[in-house]
């Protein structure tokens, strides 16, 4: 077989060249292969392969693309640091999934919103939301109920209709006055009917 052959030794440390008709193989197993050029092309028709023993560096003063016909797989065992200083876009055409075994926080210094034809939020224990960090205005979701709270401040509920329904009792306690301001306010209580509207009070029972 048609065969060229350099090498290099000191007789510790040596480098090489071996070139078939088919490969050609760089050796420098103690020192370094270095390519200088004002461009460097390489190019694979199948399989290329970059095994790093210890630590690797990519410095780029421009654009980096890349483009991946196939699926992409990356495995980080000792950890993911990613620092932007610019914009970060993500483009997802299909669906995406992310599993975190461990916490997640997520901290926005300016503005956050979400868009979605549906959102839905599950949790095991408790879902809060919260506006500062004293937690007096919160709200929070248990398997047991839902408590909203508002130290020193007001619940306001402002709607068309509002509807409340409990299958055992509806209470409202209050330090100060309980008002109601209906052009009709109407009570059931059994066979009992008072209705309060504009031309007085009425009472009805049912049962006489």
């Amino acid at each position: 077989n048609p065969f060229i052959g350099s090498a290099v030794t000191d007789g510790t440390n040596s480098t090489g060249v071996t070139q078939t008709a088919k490969d050609i193989t760089n050796t420098a197993k103690n020192g370094t292969i270095a390519n200088e050029a004002k461009n460097i092309t390489n190019n694979a028709t199948e399989n290329m392969t970059n095994t790093v023993g210890k630590d690797l560096t990519t410095t780029v003063g421009g654009e980096m693309k890349t483009t991946v016909t196939g699926k992409t797989t990356e495995n980080y065992n000792g950890g993911l640091e990613t620092t932007i200083t610019g914009e970060e876009k993500h483009t997802v055409n299909g669906d995406q999934t992310n599993t975190i075994t461990g916490k997640q926080t997520t901290t926005v210094t300016g503005d956050s919103s979400l868009s979605a034809k549906n959102i839905t939020n599950k949790a095991s224990e408790k879902i809060t939301g919260q506006i500062g960090n004293d937690g007096k205005v919160k709200s929070e979701m248990t398997a047991d109920g839902i408590t909203n709270t508002a130290e020193g401040g007001t619940i306001y509920n402002k709607s068309k209709d509002i509807l409340n329904e409990a299958s055992g009792d509806i209470l409202n306690f209050a330090d100060g006055e309980i008002g109601n301001v209906a052009t009709k306010i109407t009570n059931i209580t059994g066979d009992n009917t008072v209705t309060s509207d504009t031309n007085g009070t009425t009472f009805e029972n049912k049962v006489h």
